[in-house]
């Protein structure tokens, strides 16, 4: 599933719970951004683990334009494409 800042891929695991991988390339900025980027995705999971189905794998991948994003706007688009995402891979 692909968004102007994100890509997410998920899969079924062989697991009772939801888990997240996280890939920040380096074409999205130096390390201070990249880690960034790492810390907000995983505030974005451990708060909304509700948006996570459990059993899947979900791998988010964030674009190169997603730096323009404040922290505020950056949960707002993984929130819309997580959801999306979800509801898509489980028939809803």
């Amino acid at each position: 599933m692909h968004s102007g800042f994100f890509t997410i891929l998920y899969q079924r695991n062989s697991h009772d719970n939801a888990r997240l991988g996280i890939t920040v390339t380096r074409k999205t900025g130096c390390a201070v951004i990249r880690n960034r980027q790492k810390r907000w995705i995983r505030e974005f999971f451990r708060l909304n683990r509700n948006f996570f189905r459990d059993g899947y794998d979900t791998v988010i991948i964030p674009k190169k334009k997603s730096v323009l994003l404040d922290h505020a706007a950056f949960n707002r688009e993984l929130q819309k494409i997580t959801l999306r995402a979800m509801d898509q891979g489980t028939g809803r």
